[in-house]
């Protein structure tokens, strides 16, 4: 499988998993990767693939009529920065799903990401898809 037919497949499964989710003329899809430090290069194909990917639905005509729009942050490839980006995109960007974060380590990554979701999410509905296949 390649990866823009991973991305792709990816994005798709998400949205429709959002379907019930009450949304503007736009669907906002949080992207929280590593553009700088060690993992830039990894982080910067997924948001290739990921731009590539929201291109091709809105060309379509979007989701159930609506345009997606990428909100893409850079993690810094830190596990602290990740837990800010991730807070970031779920308070001041009200974003409904959230693609990331990868490129910092794993149990460090999960721990302090859970940790903003938990602190911003009271109450509301937050999808976070895993775009790499770290545990």
């Amino acid at each position: 499988m390649s990866k823009r037919t991973y991305i792709t497949g990816l994005t798709l499964s998400v949205l429709m998993s959002t379907a019930g989710m009450s949304f503007a003329d736009t669907i906002k899809i949080g992207v929280n990767q590593p553009l700088t430090g060690p993992f830039a290069a990894s982080g910067t194909y997924i948001v290739d693939g990921a731009k590539l990917a929201v291109e091709e639905i809105n060309a379509g005509g979007g989701v159930l009529g609506d345009q997606l729009e990428l909100v893409i942050e850079d993690n810094k490839s830190n596990p602290t920065e990740a837990a800010a980006v991730a807070e970031k995109l779920i308070e001041s960007d009200k974003v409904p799903v959230m693609m990331g974060a990868w490129g910092v380590q794993p149990d460090a990554r999960r721990h302090a990401q859970a940790d903003a979701i938990r602190r911003a999410d009271a109450g509301g509905d937050i999808i976070i898809v895993q775009d790499h296949q770290t545990g």
